[in-house]
């Protein structure tokens, strides 16, 4: 559904003016877009598998930022289809500097294994549905 105050076509060209600085060929992989945006932002994106299966509305991926890198947590109890569909939606996220939408309190930054005193934020994905 298109935005009634936005100019669709001012924003598409912002859109592929945005797209054009990661110098991407016209077919690339998650790896690619993941080097890409990682260069462009000027630090590592570090992937990080995560098994959310057992808890119930539990993110599907998750993103932790910190000064020197970017954290991506996805499920890995799904298929390889569905994880590259979570990276790819934390990339964009990261892509577009999308702000967290949480603040990360120490006991999540433990169990993340990252330390409290270096993140940022934290924005959280789909959920996994409920049994």
């Amino acid at each position: 559904m298109p935005f009634p105050e936005i100019d669709e076509s001012r924003l598409r060209k912002s859109c592929e003016e945005q797209v054009d600085l990661l110098h991407l060929p016209h077919r690339f992989s998650t790896r690619e877009l993941r080097e890409a945006i990682a260069a462009l932002r000027g630090k590592p994106i570090i992937l990080k598998p995560l098994s959310t299966l057992d808890a119930v509305e539990a993110p599907c991926g998750i993103r932790v930022e910190t000064p020197s890198a970017d954290l991506l947590y996805y499920e890995e109890g799904t298929s390889v289809h569905h994880q590259r569909h979570i990276l790819t939606h934390e990339l964009c996220h990261v892509f577009c500097d999308h702000p967290g939408s949480l603040q990360v309190d120490a006991d999540t930054a433990q169990a993340l294994g990252v330390n409290p005193t270096l993140t940022s934020s934290c924005m959280v994905g789909g959920e996994t549905p409920s049994p």
